[in-house]
């Protein structure tokens, strides 16, 4: 009798000891059914019983709540349980045997990409991936899945374990993104060295390069020669940091055309919590930034030619140029606050029609004219002058 209770115990912790190891069935661990078929648990092993009981309980609860099937190396199903048959459609005698490739979209189960995946799986690297697989009836769910592989005694895969949960909902709702971000944005993704790993669209149809032109080149292939190299050496110690990147980038597409955009530039972190490599989201702004900078040009303009001063709605001066300081004899702080009617002679100051002439622009009617106007010094002066108002974009008068 002593004898049987330790071989019974040995065994029972063994059987613990391997469950991992044991394929799946139907929804159960082919170990449980091994344990009720051929070992008698005595009283004795109290703590050993709870033990195996307590991990089948945990088995039960990841059964029915995640899609498990195993691999042979060679990636050809072994086994499958309800709930990886539930998702895939398939039946147990309809999957086993099959390659995991049969449950992917074809495009993917004959890339280079998968054939690498699963070349990592074969040397013992654990992977976790979200991947579109294909039911039985042709449609698309996407897994959110983890990959291990189980080491025999000698060191060597035996089998690869998946353990997977269905994040169609999710990935659905993230695929609407990515069309609406496609449809909007110049993206494109870029290695740790910023070579171009993937264009999309709208970024072939700006830069004007094909795809051919672009993968596996530098970003600086669109970059234009105007750009300032801090900005870039300001970019990667950002981006290198794991932080995000935001600027205007002026770029040159292939035709020479000089473009502007608004770009994102932000780290795909690893598992290391370090950069794996780069998402590029860019918007256009040239239509913009080229409007921005003829208004510029025309300030500019009119900053060398005229005396230029901006009030506020009630009169009171907000900046003003070199030229109409110079010719009022006022420095920038003497001016700044100052209002109009201390420009005027006291007579017109004092007028109706000077009365008017505030509420007038306010109201956002021109003025135009000869005025005259005294300097600091007292000198009068003659000004022909335009008083615009200027709205803001719901036609409200603002300076």
């Amino acid at each position: 009798m002593t004898m049987k209770r330790k071989t019974a115990s040995r065994t029972v912790r063994n059987a613990a000891k391997s469950v991992s190891d044991k394929p799946l069935k139907n929804g159960r661990n082919s170990v449980a059914d091994e344990m009720e078929d051929g070992v008698e648990i005595l009283p004795a092993n109290e703590r050993t019983v709870q033990e195996v009981s307590g991990g089948n309980a945990r088995l039960d609860a990841l059964n029915r709540s995640m899609a498990v099937a195993e691999y042979s190396v060679d990636g050809n199903i072994l086994t499958a349980n309800e709930k990886f048959l539930h998702l895939t459609g398939h039946s147990a005698d309809e999957v086993e045997g099959e390659h995991h490739g049969s449950t992917c979209e074809s495009s993917f189960a004959d890339s280079q990409e998968y054939r690498k995946f699963w070349k990592s799986l074969e040397k013992g690297e654990s992977r976790s991936v979200e991947m579109a697989r294909q039911t039985k009836s042709g449609r698309v769910i996407w897994l959110s899945s983890s990959y291990s592989p189980v080491l025999g005694k000698n060191g060597k895969v035996q089998k690869i374990i998946e353990i997977a949960t269905d994040v169609s909902e999710t990935m659905a709702e993230l695929n609407v993104r990515k069309e609406i971000m496609n449809l909007t944005s110049i993206v494109s993704e870029a290695d740790l060295r910023g070579d171009i790993l993937s264009v999309n669209e709208k970024f072939i149809q700006v830069s004007k390069y094909s795809t051919d032109e672009l993968i596996g080149k530098g970003h600086n292939t669109t970059r234009h020669p105007d750009m300032p190299k801090e900005v870039f050496r300001d970019m990667w110690a950002t981006i290198g940091r794991g932080k995000m990147f935001r600027g205007v980038v002026k770029n040159r597409a292939k035709d020479g055309v000089p473009y502007y955009v608004d770009a994102v530039i932000a780290p795909i972190l690893g598992e290391n919590g370090k950069p794996k490599r780069y998402l590029g989201v860019r918007y256009d702004i040239t239509e913009a930034e080229t409007e921005r900078q003829n208004m510029r040009g025309i300030f500019r303009a009119i900053d060398n030619s005229y005396a230029y001063v901006e009030f506020d709605v009630d009169g009171n001066v907000l900046k003003a140029n070199r030229n109409f300081l110079n010719l009022m004899e006022y420095s920038e702080d003497d001016v700044k606050g100052r209002h109009h009617r201390s420009f005027c002679d006291h007579a017109t100051a004092a007028s109706s029609e000077y009365q008017q002439f505030w509420p007038d622009l306010k109201s956002g009617r021109s003025k135009s004219g000869e005025f005259k106007r005294i300097t600091k010094g007292g000198k009068e002066v003659w000004l022909q002058a335009v008083y615009s108002p200027v709205s803001d974009e719901v036609g409200r008068v603002v300076k």
